[in-house]
């Protein structure tokens, strides 16, 4: 009688991603990686690359929800809503509202993960896909609204097509879904009209309970409004500087990619071609050779951040946020085929899910090294604060070399050296500020001014040290 073990490669000789006990072992690495990376994420305080420290200093000082770009607000207010719950309900500890604020908004994803799974399991791995492609590629900067709408447009896709019938789970986080997108960001201007046909089609085909045909349409609708509050934020952005960098990062894209989109771009070529040829996919199935090849893509992803960091400027996945919108683009027809082909998309599934699952585990070993890269920056930055006192220009720091030993400085956001020196200070006691010197740099307040500094005193932040090397500077 066969061994378990002689039955398995049996299985694998025939096609290596239908054999079930290596894509279950292949999922536990991809979602163990996964949730390594937001894990480090949250340690390190990667929420406070670029926008996002500042938004946590408002949210301590205002007490309460607020908005940047009132055409985002509903994204703003997903990723920011802990903080301002935690401190109504009497939280002051510092350190554990700056872990509220980073689960907060890394949150998005991984919700939108699971309720796929939930509403759509046999096509999960479309959003699992997203995940790799778009939101990884996009993702290290955290405090992102374009990965919201990404998120819950990918989830409100698959559950038009492929949750049948609709349950009050599915009709819930349809509605929610929908509304959270009419105020989340301008990709919108896109996705929301190809939503709302999709909605709006699904109501008026028939088949559909007249409760069901009551919710597509109100989806519809509330899709077709995200559509128009886009169309406004795109003819009069709230910050003009944004909207002509996103254009001219876009240009940029193609001729200068990240190391991770020119990765990802050819594991997609591959699974293209594998899917468009059967005959190469049979034979690709059968190949001994993939194990060599899944080390050699794994140290492609994972040793640039650790070996080569200084070529890597992780600012780079904001300024190339179109994909969160080419790839949900590109997703459409993808589910749409597999809508119309269910046999063929059930044929493939297994074959869909293990380049997914293998896209997010390599793009998430990719974050644990630029994560790892950031935690040294961040080491160094409390050490120059810790070491200093009064205003100190960025460029007299160690910071503005380009290495600290292994680890690259290559992660200078200019204008939120103040409010770093602030979150980052040793023992909630402010001794320095740094700010980005030379001309033509903005600074959020006045660091000269001591009645312009953030008061977080009720969460045990003293600027009184601070202050005092101020005084002495301004009186000598």
């Amino acid at each position: 009688m066969p061994s378990a073990a002689t039955a398995d490669a049996g299985s694998t000789a025939a096609a290596w991603w239908d054999a079930p006990r290596l894509t279950r072992r292949l999922g536990w690495v991809a979602w163990g990686l996964f949730g390594l990376s937001l894990l480090l994420a949250v340690i390190t305080d990667r929420a406070f690359f670029g926008d996002g420290v500042r938004s946590f200093v408002l949210l301590l000082q205002k007490r309460e929800l607020f908005h940047f770009w009132p055409e985002r607000r509903f994204a703003e207010y997903l990723l920011m809503w802990p903080v301002p719950l935690a401190v109504r309900l009497g939280v002051t500890d510092f350190d554990l509202l700056r872990i509220l604020f980073s689960l907060g908004c890394l949150l998005p994803w991984p919700l939108a993960l699971w309720l796929c799974h939930r509403l759509a399991p046999g096509q999960a791995w479309l959003a699992v896909l997203a995940a790799g492609a778009g939101y990884l590629n996009t993702g290290f900067f955290v405090f992102g609204q374009y990965n919201v709408a990404q998120a819950f447009f990918i989830l409100v896709l698959l559950i038009l097509l492929f949750a049948r019938p609709l349950g009050p789970l599915a009709r819930a986080t349809l509605l929610l879904s929908c509304a959270l997108l009419v105020l989340s960001y301008e990709s919108l201007l896109f996705l929301g009209p190809i939503g709302a046909a999709l909605a709006l089609w699904r109501a008026a085909r028939g088949g559909e309970s007249r409760l069901d045909r009551v919710v597509l349409a109100l989806a519809g609708l509330l899709l077709l409004a995200a559509g128009g509050v886009a169309l406004g934020g795109v003819l009069q952005p709230s910050a003009p500087t944004n909207y002509e960098s996103f254009l001219t990062y876009t240009r940029n894209l193609i001729l200068d990619p990240t190391w991770t989109l020119i990765c990802t771009a050819a594991l997609l070529m591959l699974l293209a071609s594998l899917v468009a040829f059967p005959a190469w996919r049979a034979h690709a199935g059968r190949s001994r050779a993939w194990p060599w090849l899944v080390a050699v893509a794994a140290l492609a992803w994972a040793l640039p951040p650790l070996l080569l960091a200084d070529e890597m400027w992780a600012g780079l996945q904001f300024g190339y946020r179109a994909i969160a919108l080419a790839v949900p683009l590109a997703l459409v027809p993808l589910s749409l085929w597999l809508y119309r082909r269910p046999a063929q998309g059930a044929a493939l599934r297994g074959f869909f899910l293990t380049f997914a699952l293998l896209l997010l585990a390599l793009q998430s070993l990719w974050h644990i090294g630029a994560t790892v890269q950031w935690w040294g920056y961040r080491s160094l930055y409390r050490e120059v604060l810790a070491e200093t006192l009064g205003p100190v220009p960025f460029s007299t720091t160690a910071l503005s070399g380009k290495r600290a030993g292994f680890f690259t400085n290559n992660f200078n956001w200019g204008w939120t050296h103040p409010y770093l020196s602030i979150v980052w200070s040793r023992d909630g006691q402010v001794r320095s500020i740094i700010y980005q010197d030379g001309p033509g740099n903005w600074m959020p307040f006045d660091i000269f001014d001591r009645t312009k500094l953030p008061d977080l005193r009720a969460y045990g932040i003293r600027v009184g040290p601070y202050n005092n090397a101020l005084k002495a500077r301004q009186g000598s």
